[in-house]
């Protein structure tokens, strides 16, 4: 499985193109190429990705989330919306130590 940075995952979702298959560390759309006062315009698609810690805290996704064959640390959701609704799909979370 590739590793993917935070940074390289976030410039991948910009250009509206899915996650597949990555190794991150954490990710996060923290980055103002994705998002505007708290708002994310884009689809996303992450698929088949491991993800040690996941932060969609206090953002507003205006099109779908899919999260589909995913396994994840660690997942924070506190204060968000999905205005096009989430899919979660065949995910796991992974045992803490």
């Amino acid at each position: 499985m590739e590793v993917l940075t935070k940074k390289q995952a976030q410039f991948t979702i910009s250009k509206e193109q899915p996650l597949s298959s990555y190794y991150l560390e954490e990710l996060d759309f923290y980055n103002q190429a994705l998002f505007k006062e708290e708002t994310i315009n884009q689809k996303i698609v992450i698929e088949n990705c491991r993800i040690e810690t996941l932060d969609l805290a206090i953002m507003q996704f205006n099109q779908e989330v899919i999260l589909r064959g995913c396994i994840v640390g660690r997942a924070n959701f506190h204060g968000t919306y999905f205005l096009k609704g989430i899919k979660i799909e065949e995910c796991f979370g992974k045992k803490a130590p």
